[in-house]
This record gives structure tokens, sequence and C-alpha cells, in this order.
């Protein structure tokens, strides 16, 4: 089985304690709602709005979001600096942003609780921003990663490139991700969150609790510079590709029907292929893996066993793949 045809295991992260912990759907009827808005502004720069020190949604300029929230105290804010608030049950808060400054004595927290008549008049005209992550989904620090395993670059009409991570599922419980309601989030270098539109999920699939399984996302891309259709290219070639393409930072996958969320980085530190062997470029055309060194004598055999099916031997199965990824602990959730 080619890579490109395996799913992608979603994968539940377990709350965090000491942050606020997410409405279960029963409570939604007795939550309160809390908006963040703003006006026009003299730079695109997304704006971090913070309940109990989780980010909840990053705001542009003439845009909003909506929260809901429990009924009780809460800290809003931006980054560090936090206003502590008492929220009632089935009441609207409405909060505006202006950049955080320094003045003499006091610290402004950047976004300003308002009178709801002036926040409901002020918030019309407004975009809604769509991509909103409840308190305690996600805790600000204490980030979790996902670990990237290997890069795969298959050369056909276009480059279609997959990053492979491994995660282990510490929750204590199996995560079933049952619908495609997941959403994956790209989080630019500003801050800012967008809906990605270049990379691509597959799911459901099961994270069993305590096992270790597989986070696939894949992009396809234009030949570019020396990385020519139809060529057998180098290693240097391919090392070069992979480094120019990737510019992005992080993503994480949000689940609003069971509140999960992961996050991972495409591959920051891969693409140092060519300058200290973090990664060796294994396979032949039309397929390449970037691979650890440690594991770049089973690729290598993988690709021996390929060639050797085509010409009537034995025809390597998924199981064989993933075994060069996880020894010892073949990662669960492959279609």
């Amino acid at each position: 089985m080619k890579l490109t045809a395996l799913s992608v295991v979603v994968v539940c992260l377990s709350l965090q304690t000491g942050t606020a912990v997410p409405l279960a759907a029963s409570e939604v009827d007795d939550s309160a709602t809390i908006y963040f808005y703003r006006g026009a502004a003299l730079t695109n720069a997304p704006a971090s709005a913070v309940i109990d020190d989780d980010v909840v949604c990053s705001v542009r300029p003439e845009m909003f979001c909506v929260v809901e929230v429990r009924p009780g105290k809460h800290g809003v804010g931006q980054g560090g600096f936090q206003e502590n608030i008492t929220v009632e049950p089935g009441h609207e808060y409405y909060s505006t942003f202006k950049p955080i400054h320094i003045i003499p004595w006091e610290i402004d927290p950047g976004w300003r609780l308002v009178p709801s008549e002036r926040g409901q008049k002020e918030i019309r005209g407004l975009k809604r921003e769509e991509i909103v992550v409840p308190p305690g989904v996600f805790p600000r620090n204490n980030y979790n990663y996902a670990h990237l395993e290997t890069i795969q670059l298959r050369l056909g009409e276009r480059v279609e490139m997959s990053f492979v991570y491994s995660y282990t599922n510490e929750s204590a419980s199996d995560c079933v991700l049952t619908d495609s309601s997941a959403t994956l989030v790209e989080e630019k270098y500003n801050g800012e969150w967008v809906k990605s539109s270049d990379y691509h999920l597959k799911y459901p699939l099961v994270a069993p609790a305590g096992k270790r399984v597989l986070l696939i996302m894949s992009v396809s891309s234009d030949y570019w510079g020396p990385l020519r259709k139809g060529e057998e290219p180098s290693r240097q070639t391919i090392a070069s590709f992979l480094k120019e393409k990737d510019r992005t930072n992080q993503f994480f996958v949000f689940d609003p029907s069971n509140r999960m969320k992961v996050r991972f980085l495409v591959s920051t530190d891969a693409f140092i292929l060519s300058s200290n062997k973090a990664f060796e470029i294994v396979g032949h055309f039309p397929e390449y893996f970037a691979v650890r060194p440690e594991r770049k004598a089973c690729f290598e055999a993988l690709g021996a066993s390929e060639s050797s099916s085509q010409t009537g031997g034995s025809k390597r199965s998924s199981g064989d793949w993933t075994g060069c990824l996880i020894d010892g602990d073949t990662p669960r959730g492959l279609m």
C-alpha cells in the first residue's frame, strides 16, 4: 500500500489540570457568550484573544469571534495580560481591542470590556472569524507535538509530498473520530489562524489509549527549479526542493464535536537535509523518502522489495512500511 493511500489518525490530547474545563453539550444552554471584536487598523496583523490562559481565537481587523463559556469568574485579555470578570448565564459580553501598551503604573490588557449596547452597535457589519477553540481544549503554555518520522516525495504530473508523524495517545481512553467535522488550521508566523486549503488530512480512525499512531498530511506542488518532470533527480536536488517549498510554521487539528485538538510542526527541523544529515534521501524514481539515518537501511530494503515485486517477486505490505517508522511498536490506524 502506498503512503498516499494511507489515512490520517487524529489523536486526542488529554485535558490538562490547572486550566478551564470546556463546556459539555448539556451546558451550552446555560452558557454565557463573550464577543471579541476589532474595527479598522493600520495593519492586518491579528490579535489573540485569551480566556483563562488559553488562546481561543485570532481576530483580524474588522472581524469578531464568539466564545461560549461557563458562568462564573474568567480571565479575559491578550497574552499574559488578563482582566478578571464574572459572567452570568445567558448574558452577552463584548470586548473590543486596542493594542497593548504600557502606561505609567498600569498595563493595558489589549482587550477592553464595553457596554453591551455599544458592542452590539459596533459589531454590525464586521465579519465573523470561523476558527474558535473553547477554553480548556488546548492549554496555551502546555503544548504537545507529534514527531516527524519521514517525508514522502512522489513525482508524477505534480510533486506530491506527504509528511508522516508519530504520536502516542496518552489519554486514558481511546479517541474515536466518527465524522468529518475536524478542521486543519494553519498558524501563520504572525499568529493568524486560517483554514488550510493546500494541506489535506483523511480520517476517521481510532487512536487507542496508550498506543502510538500515525498522523499524515499531504500537499501537492508544481515542479520547481532543478526538479524537473520526468527526470531522475539527485539527492541534493530533492533536499533543495523540500527546503525551498516549506515556508509554513505550524498546524493544529481541531474537532468541535469532541473538543479534540492536536498540534504539530510541518517539518521545520526536517528541511536541513543538506546541512547536517539529520534526514537522508532514499528510494528510486518516482518515489523518495526523507528518513532519519537509523531507518535508512529499512527503507532501502523496502525499495528493493518493491523492485522485486515489479518483476514477479513478493509485494511489499503496509505493515512492512510502517515497521520502518516505529521499531518494535507498529503504528495503528492504517487503512
